[in-house]
């Protein structure tokens, strides 16, 4: 296997062009070469622009392999990865939900060390939040995963396996629960009379702000008691989200059943 260093800007090989395969291209291409495995040409124009490289057919050699095809299709991609590249590429890295260690490891043949990674959509924008999980990895391959990671935004190794369904929940699903929110308020600001660019420029950067106040500051709570002064329209205005944390919590309760079926189905050995 070469070395780390030797493969420390080498090419990136994503194999799937979807909604995540392109958010990982844009955030990527900016720092290494991507090719990405799409199968249908009509996404080939668009990852294009992205600054990727699409082609329909594995290549013959790649340095890093990343996974973001859908959990059916993670067998079958194995054995493809296996037949064609001329040599085990440094790492091979999973986006697949539910889809454990072991069976990556029984898919790939222990061709290659494998880990698996959950980042989501803002990798686009360099500004995802990603979990990554993997057992007795090389201290360097270990940094190397972190590190491409980290071009596409922040990482947390998780403890262990079972953490990467819960992370799955909160990471991978949350920016969607936070964009659900912010359609609901700009239809509300819609109905007291803003257009909808007005109303889209409002909530995003309300939102955006809030974030970087969580960031800057750290309790959210605390925070929250900031915004809503005694007797004013916030503290009003919140009295009618009382039922909040429990909407939020049969939401992510019901997402990490997901990701437990999903482990059922394709995350064993025999899978």
């Amino acid at each position: 296997m070469q070395s780390i260093t030797q493969h420390d800007q080498g090419a990136v090989l994503i194999l799937g062009g979807g909604a995540l395969g392109a958010a990982l291209a844009q955030g990527w291409a900016r720092h290494r070469a991507v090719t990405v495995v799409e199968p249908r040409m009509e996404r080939h124009a668009h990852l294009e622009t992205l600054g990727a490289s699409p082609c329909t057919a594995l290549p013959d050699h790649a340095a890093v392999v990343v996974l973001a095809v859908k959990p059916d299709r993670i067998a079958a991609a194995c054995r493809e990865l296996r037949q064609v590249l001329r040599q085990a590429p440094l790492f091979v890295l999973s986006m697949a939900a539910g889809v454990s260690l072991a069976s990556l490891r029984h898919h790939l043949a222990d061709w290659c060390p494998v880990l698996r990674a959950m980042p989501n959509l803002a990798a686009a924008q360099g500004a995802a939040m990603s979990v990554l999980y993997g057992e007795q990895i090389p201290q360097a391959i270990r940094d190397e995963a972190l590190h491409l990671l980290q071009l596409a935004g922040r990482v947390l190794w998780v403890r262990d396996e079972q953490a990467m369904d819960a992370a799955t929940a909160i990471c991978g699903s949350g920016p969607a629960y936070v964009l659900r929110f912010m359609a609901c308020l700009e239809k509300e600001a819609m109905g007291l009379g803003f257009t909808r660019e007005e109303a889209h420029d409002m909530v995003v950067q309300t939102t955006l702000g809030a974030a970087l106040m969580a960031k800057t500051c750290g309790d959210c709570e605390d925070l929250v008691a900031q915004v809503a002064s005694r007797g004013g329209t916030t503290e009003a205005a919140l009295s009618q989200l009382d039922g909040l944390q429990e909407l939020l919590h049969n939401a992510v309760t019901e997402a990490v059943r997901r990701a437990n079926a999903l482990r059922e189905q394709y995350g064993h050995d025999d899978a």
